[in-house]
């Protein structure tokens, strides 16, 4: 089963995403991305992708490891756990 974990911020662009509809996923990071814009609408959209592909200041990680130093195409599938955390700055 998958586990995709949103944070609040993104959480909050999407109240009504039902993300137990992923929980028999299996595919590529990319594809996952592209099925929760489209599943989550515009606002979601915004905050995940930008021209199809991650939005810079998203954090992206899969079981635990950063996403960016992991091989691609970085595949998804039974027991894998996707944190997508927008960055925060502050001062």
């Amino acid at each position: 089963m998958v586990t995709i974990h949103l944070g609040s911020v993104l959480r909050s662009s999407a109240p009504q995403l039902d993300l137990g509809q992923f929980a028999e996923y299996s595919g590529t990071l990319p594809e996952l991305l592209e099925r929760l814009a489209s599943a989550g609408g515009p606002a979601l959209r915004d905050r995940l992708l930008e021209e199809g592909t991650p939005r810079r200041y998203l954090n992206i990680f899969i079981d635990g490891r950063d996403a960016r130093f992991l091989e691609a195409p970085v595949r998804i599938g039974p027991q894998t756990v996707v944190d997508l955390l927008p960055a925060v700055a502050g001062g």
